[in-house]
């Protein structure tokens, strides 16, 4: 079976549970054969697209597939494929893993005997890899436990920093959701590329750039921020112009807790996203004042749901953040999932081990934790 491994972003449950959903969807029937806090190996039962795979992921940083075994030493299996994959001209390569550079130096001297000209590279992110076209020249190796892997696709990172800090308009004050995440949160949607997705707190439109780019050919973002609404509109111009795309957007103020005659009921294949979180915090916040914020939260994103089912398609799926406040060594949370439950909403749960995830940067007073529900 081809075996796959998959470097995995900060947050590495979360990116976990968008690479199982997203290999799922695309019906390649994978298993993971082994998992640690900064990859996993996955085998499947067909061979990957892995540049499409990685086109559509937001938390992975790179996919390498594992090369066959051969008779003899690791070392030797390097030098013979490196023999093979550039049989004439400069060899390039680079070598990750247990006890790499010793092995690297010494497969340098070894082809250098052989004749061949070469040059050792130190890849130790995936800027060097890109930089030094490792992909193209199939030079990028990683060795785990005398399994040889050559890397197949790097994390677009200079796009997802383009449509972070190059769009032309943004909120710092109301809370940017990261690109990345944005593009998790979708992907965990399993939104079909002919379906509709609807963001309605769409903010500056982070999500609805990340579907735009992601391929979805009906986009409806809503904000009860007219400011957010025009940051919206400029952002998804600004990238209409830049992909190649014949999809429909729609983007206007409105109040997510209330009715509109815009979105008829039962259209909406698939809602993404991140509401109100509360006033921005500084840490220096009471928890009287925590707890305050986060019943009033609750009351809105409740009313929230209650429009939701509404205009969701039967079947259809909400990914959701809903927040969390750090106050000393506790969390205090907001407890909202039975009063979904009771407005026609099943919990998806995003792991076999969570029905929700977390999603937290160090130092950072507020969580995201992101929830998946289908419409009953």
């Amino acid at each position: 079976m081809p075996t796959y491994y998959f470097e995995l972003g900060h947050q590495p449950h979360i990116s976990i549970a968008e690479i199982l959903f997203t290999l799922s969807k695309e019906e390649y029937d994978a298993t993971i054969e082994k998992e640690t806090k900064q990859y996993i190996i996955v085998s499947t039962k067909r061979i990957l697209d892995t540049p499409q795979i990685m086109a559509k992921l937001g938390g992975t940083k790179k996919i390498s597939e594992a090369i066959p075994k051969t008779e003899g030493s690791i070392q030797d299996r390097i030098i013979e494929y490196l023999q093979q994959t550039t049989p004439e001209g400069k060899i390039h390569f680079s070598l990750s893993g247990e006890g790499a550079k010793p092995f690297a130096l010494q497969v340098k001297k070894e082809l250098k005997a052989l004749g061949r000209s070469v040059r050792f590279i130190e890849a130790k992110n995936t800027a060097t890899i890109k930089n030094n076209s490792l992909i193209r020249k199939q030079g990028d190796l990683l060795n785990i436990k005398d399994t040889l892997f050559v890397t197949r696709a790097i994390q677009p990172f200079e796009d997802f920093a383009k449509r972070d800090y190059g769009r032309p308009r943004s909120d710092d004050k109301s809370g940017m959701l990261p690109p990345k995440l944005a593009k998790i949160l979708i992907n965990l949607s399993e939104i079909q590329p002919n379906e509709t997705l609807l963001d309605a707190f769409c903010g500056s439109g982070t999500v609805l750039m990340e579907a735009l780019s992601s391929g979805i050919q009906h986009i409806i973002g809503t904000d009860i921020s007219i400011r957010a609404v025009r940051d919206s509109e400029a952002n998804m111009s600004w990238l209409e112009e830049q992909v190649d795309t014949n999809a429909t957007v729609t983007i206007f103020q409105h109040d997510a807790t209330t009715k509109t005659k815009k979105i008829a009921e039962n259209t909406i294949d698939a809602i993404v996203s991140e509401p109100y979180m509360g006033k921005p915090l500084t840490g220096k916040e009471g928890k009287q004042l925590l707890t305050k914020q986060a019943k009033e939260l609750r009351q809105l994103f409740v009313k929230t749901f209650k429009q939701f089912h509404r205009i969701v398609k039967p079947g259809g799926i909400i990914i959701f953040i809903v927040p969390q406040f750090h106050f000393h060594n506790e969390w205090i949370t907001i407890n909202c999932k039975n009063d979904i439950e009771q407005l026609g909403f099943t919990n998806i749960p995003l792991t076999k081990d969570s029905e929700s995830l977390l999603y937290r940067r160090a130092g950072q007073h507020i969580g995201r934790r992101i929830w998946k529900w289908e419409k009953n």
